[in-house]
């Protein structure tokens, strides 16, 4: 189980990379998650839909760095 910020941010994202729905909103706040994608709505079930669609193949997410700045986590892929 995820314990830090950057732990659950980077648990998000091996959840998107693996295409698992359920990794990827395990520790997203539905009243605050904002989609930076213009082709996925905001909240949970937008995050949901926007992973359902991935391709099956060539598909991957590599985070090189993380890092945290107060209540921000940052990644850079």
């Amino acid at each position: 189980m995820a314990t830090s910020d950057i732990e659950k941010v980077l648990a998000m994202f091996r959840g998107i990379a693996s295409r698992d729905p359920d990794l990827a909103a395990k520790y997203t706040k539905p009243e605050k998650y904002m989609q930076h994608s213009p082709h996925a709505a905001d909240g949970v079930e937008g995050l949901r839909k926007d992973i359902g669609r991935f391709p099956r193949e060539n598909h991957h997410l590599k985070v090189v760095r993380v890092f945290q700045d107060g209540p921000y986590v940052f990644t850079h892929g």
